[in-house]
């Protein structure tokens, strides 16, 4: 039932996975943010969904460390991959079927090492500068932006970011699906897949806690097949990497501006709308009520 406007005690913190959540249909936010309902994994020998990719991040973000060795011994990694299980509080149900499961993880972890090399010697500038940076601003209701003390709290962890010797960065979105299901920039906000850039726009703005000069690519990182170029990439800044032809991600500096100013705009009208409880079913699209 919609309400005048929600209080400051009852107000939600947002995310940007929050807001796309509402865009999809504001019951969805309402029963996972509201009322913090969760659908748990059906029981099985193997390992969740969500915690295979809890622990792919962990296992990346430990591989990252500075500075990156790409030389472990295969027990080497295989003693990485069981820390990250552990750090990441992921529950066995059969230790033998975990044995098998490591192998997949190490195949994994040493495509990844390799993958990162050969991008180094190819962009030999690129420094990874944060993984799992912490965003966290507010939003002000009055002036539709994000301000540092305002009406809703909004909070988010960026995947990774590399930068270069200018500062510039790009964001990286680990993505565990084949880069041929992932969107370009123009198809964001039909999609409702604003991430990217309300990270790109608050790590520019200094909302996180690495400071950067410039966002000049925003991407999602398949690790299925080792793609990063769907997201956007600024034409007019080529040190971190190299557009392929008739890229989809290509962008000006323009273009960006554009879209997050479009991006906001989005954002003001779902926060307005969460404001005056506007959370009924009301799904953009009518097949996401079979999921």
């Amino acid at each position: 039932q919609k309400r005048e406007n929600l209080t400051l005690a009852s107000r939600p913190s947002l995310s940007a996975t929050m807001i796309e959540r509402f865009l999809d249909c504001p019951f969805i936010f309402c029963a996972e943010k509201l009322f913090r309902l969760n659908e748990f994994p059906d029981i099985d020998l193997d390992i969740d969904h969500l915690s295979k990719g809890r622990l792919i991040h962990k296992i990346f973000e430990v591989l990252l460390e500075d500075p990156i060795q790409y030389s472990y011994g295969d027990q080497e990694l295989l003693d990485i991959i069981e820390g990250c299980r552990q750090a990441e509080k992921i529950v066995l149900v059969d230790k033998d079927l975990w044995r098998n499961e490591q192998q997949r993880y190490l195949k994994l972890a040493k495509l990844f090492l390799k993958f990162e090399q050969e991008w180094r010697l190819q962009f030999p500038e690129t420094v990874t500068k944060g993984r799992e940076v912490s965003i966290k601003a507010e939003w002000s209701l009055e002036k539709g932006d994000f301000v540092k003390s305002g009406d809703y709290t909004f909070s988010g962890k960026i995947d990774r970011v590399d930068v270069g010797r200018e500062g510039e960065a790009v964001i990286l979105d680990y993505k565990s699906g084949a880069s041929s299901s992932l969107p370009n920039w123009k198809s964001w906000l039909g999609k409702h897949k604003l991430q990217l850039a309300i990270y790109s726009y608050l790590l520019e703005q200094g909302f996180a806690d690495i400071e950067v000069k410039e966002v000049v690519a925003a991407c999602y990182y398949s690790v299925k097949d080792f793609n990063r170029f769907k997201g956007f990439m600024k034409e007019e800044s080529q040190e971190l990497y190299e557009l392929p032809k008739r890229s989809g991600a290509k962008a000006t500096q323009l273009e960006i501006e554009g879209l997050l100013d479009e991006v906001k705009g989005e954002l003001k009208l779902a926060i307005e709308e969460i404001e005056k409880g506007a959370l009924s079913p009301s799904p953009s699209d009518k097949r996401t009520c079979s999921n």
